[in-house]
């Protein structure tokens, strides 16, 4: 038994991202995804603690670990871990529980295994039995793993489960016999001993003083650098930690409006903001999209958006339209943006796709009683106007490519183009809400360059107002160089976090993966672009 897994990609997408980092890198980035960070990052509430003394709380509850404030970022402490360690295997005697992929991740971060993980389990076992701890992973992410809960761990079933071997993640001991192991539907299933890797738990602690937030996201929120007493606008908010991050950065001071498509997310910010005593901030429902149609509503009307009015699904197809055409002319006058992976042999198209962002829009329309924004309410339309704000942020739904540990992927290329549209749509609404010499910061935890140095791409071709800046805390690398992306100069100017051996700065090597622009406005935008 080892542990010794890889992303295995569709083979368009492993074409694309083979042009864009090549074959050995790309090797490298799969590995290192299965794997987790050893550096675990919390972020520190400075607005009622000091991140010193959160180190010496955290020495006492973990003893033998050495956390450390980061030398750059003064609100984050380190906790380190240690890996890839050698379980011993064979203290167990064979006996082997297998668990479903979530739970394995989860133990691959620290965690022990819960009864909602368990697939199988070997014949015979007794309470307090040592048992080695496998994965099995299903086909397509949420699917079925080959295996029923409750199976026993024949040789014929061990047969057909070969993947397991190479997913092996620590030895941990049974809390109940094996009948009892699957009876109970919930509570503590494995205690772990020994891992892969040793990950101190996090996860809750320091409740108001603490939260674990991945460096590159505190590094997005310091890069905006929004001034106190300033209007700014989290438009994709969910579940706060970088809403709260800015309130930090603003002193607790100004409006900061976070947005988000769901009831039950906005509650997740509304939350957190309670918990760090952050109450400049105010979280709305609405779904960001919807806000270029809006402003160009208000701007035909000069009245805010009414209430009830008709969503992108029912009556903006006009504009989307306009917005799609423009789209393509922009690209193909450019020379650079539409398609512009064709030049390296791959198939990506990064127009507007407006029927994804219909069937989208949709979609979540239809969820409308779970709380969902169908369409924007007359406290959202008044508060979100166009040219309104000094800072964005852009936190975008992406496809997740460099979220850590992942041991399973199934993007397609259609699929991360349809996703691609829909920023794309969501970077319309950032531009035109933004104020003449505001800021606006894009940001993704995805490796996809069809996520991120596309956009920016298309950001500064189709509007001359956008420029890029400077970022005042650089801990990233640069960016992707080649036609449909960016110049030599402009590469230098955003920050990519590849979750490699050097995929950051010197400084910065065991990081997710992430990206992050931040642009100037420096003239007017008009809603016809």
């Amino acid at each position: 038994m080892n542990f010794n897994p890889s992303i295995v990609w569709d083979p368009k997408v492993k074409e694309y991202f083979g042009h864009a980092f090549g074959a050995k890198k790309l090797q490298r980035i799969s590995e290192s995804l299965c794997r987790p960070s050893l550096k675990t990052c919390l972020r520190v509430n400075t607005l009622n603690s000091a991140p010193q003394d959160v180190v010496q709380q955290l020495q006492q509850l973990f003893p033998g670990v050495q956390p450390y404030v980061h030398p750059v970022v003064s609100s984050a402490v380190i906790v380190p871990g240690r890996g890839e360690l050698q379980p011993d295997y064979e203290q167990c005697g064979g006996r082997e529980v297998v668990i479903n992929r979530l739970a394995g991740e989860a133990v691959l971060k620290g965690a022990h295994v819960f009864s909602p993980g368990l697939l199988a389990a070997s014949r015979g076992l007794a309470a307090g039995d040592a048992v080695a701890v496998t994965v099995a992973l299903e086909r397509r992410p949420g699917g079925w793993a080959g295996v029923n809960r409750g199976a026993t761990l024949t040789q014929q079933l061990q047969a057909q489960l070969p993947g397991r071997l190479q997913l092996a993640v620590g030895v941990g001991r049974i809390t109940e016999g094996r009948r009892g192991l699957f009876r109970q539907q919930q509570g503590l299933a494995v205690e772990m001993l020994s891992r892969v890797y040793d990950i101190p738990a996090c996860n809750g602690v320091l409740r108001g003083q603490v939260m674990l937030q991945a460096l590159p996201c505190i590094v997005a929120a310091q890069v905006l650098d929004p001034a106190p007493g300033s209007r700014v606008l989290d438009m994709c908010a969910a579940p706060g930690g970088k809403t709260s991050m800015l309130a930090q950065v603003m002193g607790n001071s100004g409006t900061l409006v976070a947005l988000d498509r769901t009831a039950p997310k906005v509650q997740q910010v509304q939350s957190l903001a309670a918990d760090w005593g952050a109450d400049c901030i105010t979280a709305m429902v609405a779904d960001a999209t919807q806000l270029y149609q809006q402003q160009q509503q208000q701007q035909l009307s000069g009245q805010p958006l009414r209430a009830g009015a008709s969503s992108i699904t029912e009556s903006s197809s006009s504009s989307l339209s306009s917005l799609e055409g423009s789209s393509r002319s922009s690209s193909s006058s450019s020379g650079s943006s539409s398609s512009s992976i064709n030049t390296t042999g791959s198939s990506w198209d990064s127009s507007i796709d407006l029927e994804t962002l219909q069937s989208r829009t949709s979609s979540s329309s239809s969820s409308s009683s779970a709380g969902s924004a169908a369409t924007l309410s007359p406290e959202v339309a008044a508060a979100v106007t166009a040219a309104s704000f000094d800072s964005v942020l852009l936190d975008a739904p992406c496809s997740a490519l460099g979220l850590r540990p992942r041991l399973l992927v199934d993007w397609t290329l259609p699929a991360l183009q349809k996703l691609a549209a829909y920023q794309r749509a969501l970077l319309h609404s950032a531009v035109h809400c933004l104020k003449p010499g505001g800021h606006l910061v894009y940001c993704t935890c995805t490796i996809n360059p069809g996520e991120n140095e596309e956009h920016v791409r298309y950001v500064l071709d189709r509007w001359p107002q956008m420029r890029l800046v400077q970022q005042p805390l650089l801990l990233g690398g640069p960016g992707l160089v080649g036609p449909g992306w960016l110049t030599a100069v402009e590469a230098q100017l955003v920050q990519r976090f590849d979750p490699v051996p050097g995929g950051g700065s010197s400084q910065e090597e065991d990081t997710m993966g992430f990206f992050i622009a931040k642009f100037k406005k420096t003239g007017s935008t008009t809603l016809t672009t």
